[in-house]
């Protein structure tokens, strides 16, 4: 498709991991958090990773769309406790095409995060659960 830009599984803070599992991975830890990103089903990582919109390490992962027009939408991005404030999401974030578009609880501490990356924030919506802010990088 024209316009739009493949990824590697690779990312500056990460060995690469190999094979079909890598999508497999990012689905442990994202269980494993069921607290912060609820229940994800297993086709949604495997079509991420087929769609080249998924990046996977030891540290962490980032799964995102990016729309036809070139918008970018991070569904979610995880960075293991240790490995947190190195980088890590930050180099995930930079590979992305901007605009890029993101949703975090409203209470979250996360917020400071994207405030940090000079994300934009756009406004709140009222999720399943709880309300969301909508933070845009342009």
């Amino acid at each position: 498709m024209e316009g739009r830009r493949r990824h590697s599984y690779r990312n500056a803070n990460d060995n690469v991991l190999g094979g079909a599992t890598i999508w497999k991975q990012a689905k442990n830890m994202a269980d494993k958090n069921k607290e912060i990103f609820g229940f994800i089903p297993s086709p949604a990582f495997r079509d991420s990773y087929e769609q080249g919109e998924l990046f996977v390490g030891r540290k962490g992962f980032c799964r995102w769309h990016q729309r036809l027009d070139g918008q970018t939408t991070i569904y979610e991005i995880y960075v293991k406790p240790q490995y947190r404030r190195q980088g890590v999401a930050t180099s995930f974030i930079r590979k992305l095409g901007e605009p890029i578009l993101a949703k975090c609880p409203a209470k979250s501490t996360a917020n400071r995060f994207w405030q940090k990356l000079n994300f934009m924030l756009r406004g709140v919506e009222r999720g399943k659960k709880r309300k969301l802010l909508v933070w845009v990088l342009d």
